[in-house]
């Protein structure tokens, strides 16, 4: 039996009807609802986390009630955060399962399985009707659900409050304060455990740092002290192996003795700062050092040092 030509109009031929329902009226407010909490959440992750310093010096001149609170939650980083998670994570599972009677009520299973069947009837394709009605229906409730959450959930709100940090932190302050209070034992219990994980990595930590001191011993014992180009090498190797191990701190530079170069400086002035700098790599910055525009290279300067 050939398909009929106009099978791709075979799900027009079952309409849907609809019937004023003040569930799903319910239902749907309340899905909205849950979806702008999500926003609002998600948001306040990158808002509260993307704060600077200069941003902070601000808060802490600032006497009003909501700067005052956003510093007591950034005194509590760990607690802080896993509070957006926890809360995160309880609303996006309610709107999952709003999400779910309400698109029975727009689209039942029933109704797709009728699709299917007059689907199969229209093209003679051999298929369980209710089978693939069912995944239709599973498959769009994943998929918009997901969307939706993704969307207007995740992305929107964090670029929105990338652009807005403060406006963000201001506003869902008093909020995140009352969810830390409800969610106090459980972000309490989460805490705990990540300090529990975070000695054991430390252990793991310790251990492997053993591990390396042996692997540098090793090394010592394959080389012959009389040689000189392989006692480089050794020592190249070690290096190597004990980078692992530095901290930043033990890099980091106090932003006092910061050696940088402002990109109006003239050229005179750029090669006086890498003469007497001794420095491979100066930062170049537009302003104040808080806005590093790039980077200058000694080396790139040596065809131009009689310019």
């Amino acid at each position: 039996m050939d398909p009929d030509p106009d099978s791709c109009l075979a799900l027009a031929a079952v309409p849907l009807t609809w019937t004023f329902d003040p569930g799903l009226i319910i239902g749907l407010a309340a899905f909205f609802l849950l979806l702008v909490c999500s926003a609002l959440i998600s948001g306040s992750e990158v808002a509260y986390f993307s704060i600077s310093l200069p941003q902070l010096e601000r808060l802490r001149e600032d006497r009003r009630p909501s700067s005052r609170t956003i510093l007591s939650l950034l005194e509590r980083p760990a607690t802080l955060l896993a509070t957006i998670l926890i809360s995160n994570n309880f609303v996006n599972v309610s709107i999952v399962m709003v999400a779910e009677p309400i698109l029975q009520r727009l689209l039942p299973v029933e109704q797709c399985v009728r699709w299917a069947d007059h689907l199969q009837v229209r093209t003679g394709m051999a298929f369980a009707p209710e089978v693939w009605g069912q995944g239709f229906h599973f498959a769009l409730t994943v998929l918009g659900v997901t969307f939706l959450l993704v969307l207007m959930g995740e992305i929107m709100p964090k670029i929105y409050a990338r652009m807005n940090i403060l406006q963000i932190a201001r506003f869902m302050a008093r909020p995140l304060t009352v969810m830390a209070r409800l969610l106090s034992p459980v972000t309490g219990i989460m805490v705990r455990w990540t300090d529990v994980l975070e000695r054991r990595m430390e252990h793991l930590r310790s251990d492997l740092a053993h591990s390396s001191s042996e692997l540098q011993s090793a090394i010592e014992l394959t080389v012959r002290d009389s040689d000189s180009h392989e006692r480089k090498e050794v020592d190249i190797l070690k290096r190597i192996i004990q980078f692992a191990d530095v901290n930043v701190k033990q890099i980091m530079r106090p932003r006092t003795d910061i050696i940088a170069i402002d990109r109006e400086d003239s050229f005179a002035d750029m090669m006086a700062v890498v003469r007497s700098s001794g420095y491979s790599r100066i930062p170049v910055f537009e302003e104040d050092l808080d806005h590093i525009t790039g980077i200058i290279y000694a080396k790139d300067l040596l065809g131009h040092l009689q310019e």
